[in-house]
C-alpha cells in the first residue's frame, strides 16, 4: 500500500519583517516543530516508510509543491506556472528545493531515520506537465491541492488531475475544486470556528 504524507505550508521567503529577522536556528526550530505536529497527528507513523512526501511551498507570492518521491529517488518540483521566456528554473526557484532537502535531512538526522541517507543522492526534477500555463495567476493554491490529491508517483504519463492547458477551458473545473476544498476546510474537525462559519452561511443562504 502506498503511503503519502502531506506537510504544512513551507514559506521560504517570508514577507513579514519579524519573520525575516529570525535567526537560522529559530527558523529550523519552527520547521521541526511543524513537522513534529504533522507526524504526531498521524499516530504511529514511521516517516521512513513513506513513498511520497508533499511540501506545499510559498515563494514570491506563489504556491507550488515540492514532492520527495522516495520510491523513485527524486525530489520533484510540481508547479502549474509556465516559465516565462528567458527565465530559467534557477531564476525562478533559486535554491529553495535544496534548502528544503537540507532542512528535512537535519530534521530526520535527529531521529536516526533511514530516509536521511536516501536524500543525499536524490536529484531535483522539475515536472513538465502539459497543463502548465502563464495565464492563471490567481489559482495556484487550487492547483497545489489538486496536484497533491492526485499525484501518485510512478508513470508520469498516466497522471491526469483534470486540468487543461488554457485558462478558459479550466474555469468551471477550478470553480468546482474551489467549492470542494472550501467545503472540506469549513467542515473539518480541525476548524476551530466551524460553528460560527456554518451559522453565518445558513444566515446568508436564507437571504437568497
Amino acid at each position: 500500500m502506498q503511503m503519502r504524507i502531506f506537510k504544512n505550508l513551507l514559506q521560504l521567503d517570508p514577507s513579514d519583517d519579524w519573520m525575516k529577522s529570525l535567526p537560522a536556528e529559530k527558523r529550523m526550530e519552527n520547521f521541526n516543530d511543524r513537522l513534529n505536529y504533522e507526524i504526531s497527528s498521524f499516530g504511529n507513523l514511521e516517516i521512513s516508510d513513506a513513498d511520497l512526501i508533499f511540501f506545499p511551498v510559498h515563494r514570491h507570492a506563489h504556491y507550488f509543491v515540492v514532492c520527495i518521491n522516495v520510491k523513485e529517488s527524486k525530489v520533484q518540483v510540481i508547479d502549474n506556472k509556465e516559465l516565462p521566456a528567458g527565465v530559467s528554473e534557477l531564476d525562478k526557484y533559486g535554491d529553495c528545493p535544496y534548502k528544503l532537502i537540507e532542512a528535512f535531512k537535519a530534521y530526520l538526522a535527529a531521529g536516526q531515520s533511514t530516509l536521511t541517507h536516501k536524500l543525499n543522492s536524490m536529484p531535483v526534477e522539475f515536472l513538465a506537465m502539459h497543463w502548465k500555463n502563464a495565464e492563471n495567476v490567481t489559482d495556484c493554491g487550487i492547483y497545489v491541492m489538486r496536484h497533491m490529491e492526485t499525484y501518485m508517483g510512478g508513470a508520469f504519463e498516466n497522471w491526469d488531475p483534470g486540468f487543461k492547458k488554457h485558462m478558459r477551458t479550466n474555469a468551471s473545473f477550478i470553480f468546482e475544486l474551489r467549492a470542494k476544498y472550501a467545503a472540506c476546510i469549513i467542515t473539518s474537525k480541525l476548524n476551530s470556528v466551524k460553528g460560527e462559519v456554518m451559522k453565518a452561511a445558513k444566515i446568508e443562504d436564507k437571504k437568497k
